[in-house]
């Protein structure tokens, strides 16, 4: 729960998410914190130096800055004065610096690192751990998600930075005004909790649908094009279009509900530090009997302060908004990942017995093999494919031909039964050793991104022209 406060993450997700950069991610906790802490004290100087400006040492000699007077006399300690708060923000704008390459670093570190396990684990795993998962969801999982749950992470990091400023310059307000503070801190947080229990949780189940619709989206498309010479030879070409269409105007009216409802949080934010600015003045003049010239070290410390909170606490609601709205992506990101920890779908390409040549008949000895546990669509068969030979498998649509060539391949294992070559079970063989034992012509034909050439020798990268 506190996690969830600090970070606009649970801890639960935040731990599992941060895990492979931890380091990063303390580095950036403390950049955070001692940015915050020189960003407090150089917005603390304003009192001090605006009393010195206007002449007034007994107001600056009240304050905690004080000592810029009594140390400083006049006109070198204005010089002085200016000259520290420079260097107080230089320090806090390297700082900033440094904490927004490693925040940038630590999320391009973490896409990476997520997109290249999930895609590991899909390009890996077994042909049946892919059935059942659109092609666009896959796309998704290892190109956007990722991304969209490292801008989670960044977010919350965002979040957690101006949640810190806030609550160090809040004591800066109370000793500016206390009535003032506390006006604002009630005003804000009644707005904190009606937004979160509102407006934030609708973003969180937008973020969801939004997710799916992406998904669904890429599906259509991915699956149009692979089957574009079908698309075109039924004239269904507007039909397709129109899913398409019909998917990305969800999308997109997910859209601009998440992005209006994010701008709904600023707009609130100012408002209300427009109110108390104004009651802070007029209180400050009409029931304390202050005259504007008294007052001006105050409001120069009560408006900088406002006007940082005004910037964090706008930062504060977007960054929320963009870590709910994004949530679902990091969501899937790490259960896919958590799953391809768990999961047996994955072909063991490293052990098993080396096999350097076929020296036998192939043999499929009582095989049994179904997609499912229901529908067999091989049963006990016994098959032998004579080495040295031709042999054409013909049949009806549906009989088996693919599935008999996807058991010899090994890209289904048979529910019951062998396939044994050189008096040996092909299950025993090195899976890699196997494959490239057997050439293999797919009757689904895709060149991949290159030449020829370099689409021939995938197999064998290091052949040479002549091979």
């Amino acid at each position: 729960m506190l996690a969830s406060w600090i970070t606009a993450l649970d801890y639960e997700t935040l731990k599992g998410a941060l895990a492979p950069k931890r380091q990063q991610a303390y580095l950036l906790a403390v950049l955070s914190f001692v940015e915050t802490i020189m960003l407090t004290f150089g917005i603390g100087m304003v009192y001090p130096i605006v009393a010195l400006v206007a002449g007034n040492t007994d107001a600056a000699g009240k304050k905690f800055g004080g000592m810029l007077a009594e140390y400083f006399p006049t006109g070198i300690g204005i010089s002085t004065a200016f000259l520290l708060l420079l260097l107080v923000f230089t320090i806090k704008s390297a700082i900033s610096l440094w904490r927004a390459w490693t925040m940038r670093t630590l999320a391009e570190s973490l896409r990476l690192h997520w997109s290249s396990t999930i895609a590991d684990s899909l390009y890996r795993g077994t042909l049946r751990s892919h059935q059942g998962i659109r092609d666009g969801t896959k796309i998704g999982m290892i190109s956007r998600e990722p991304k969209l749950a490292a801008g989670c992470i960044v977010n919350s990091v965002t979040y957690f930075v101006n949640l810190l400023a806030i609550a160090f310059i809040l004591c800066l307000a109370v000793y500016a005004s206390w009535q003032a503070t506390l006006a604002f801190a009630v005003a804000g947080g009644g707005l904190a909790v009606v937004l979160r229990t509102t407006l934030m949780r609708k973003v969180h189940s937008l973020g969801r649908l939004r997710v799916e619709s992406y998904h669904r989206l890429t599906s259509e498309v991915a699956e149009t094009i692979s089957a574009i010479k079908d698309v075109k030879a039924m004239g269904l070409e507007s039909t397709m279009r129109d899913r398409m269409n019909r998917e990305s105007r969800k999308l997109a009216g997910q859209s601009i509900v998440i992005g209006f409802l994010a701008y709904v949080p600023t707009v609130s934010a100012d408002l209300i530090g427009i109110l108390v600015l104004c009651a802070f003045v007029y209180i400050r003049l009409t029931f304390y009997d202050a005259d504007l010239s008294s007052l001006l070290p105050e409001i120069a410390l009560f408006f900088a302060v406002l006007a940082k909170l005004f910037s964090s606490a706008n930062q504060l609601a977007s960054a929320r908004v963009a870590v709910l709205a994004n949530l679902a992506s990091l969501e899937h990101v790490l259960q896919a990942i958590s799953d391809a920890r768990r999961t047996s779908e994955i072909e063991a390409t490293k052990r098993g017995e080396r096999i350097d040549r076929i020296d036998s008949d192939i043999h499929f000895e009582n095989v049994t093999f179904g997609y499912d546990e229901v529908n067999p669509v091989l049963q006990h068969l016994n098959l032998t494919l004579p080495r040295g030979q031709v042999i054409y498998i013909v049949g009806p649509s549906g009989i088996g031909k693919t599935t008999l060539i996807d058991l010899l391949l090994r890209f289904y294992e048979p529910q019951s039964g062998a396939i044994r070559v050189n008096a040996r079970d092909i299950a025993d063989f090195n899976l890699r050793d196997w494959r490239n034992r057997i050439g293999y012509a797919s009757q689904d034909a895709l060149l991949f991104a290159g030449t020829i050439a370099e689409n021939i020798a995938l197999g064998r990268p290091a052949a040479s022209r002549a091979e």
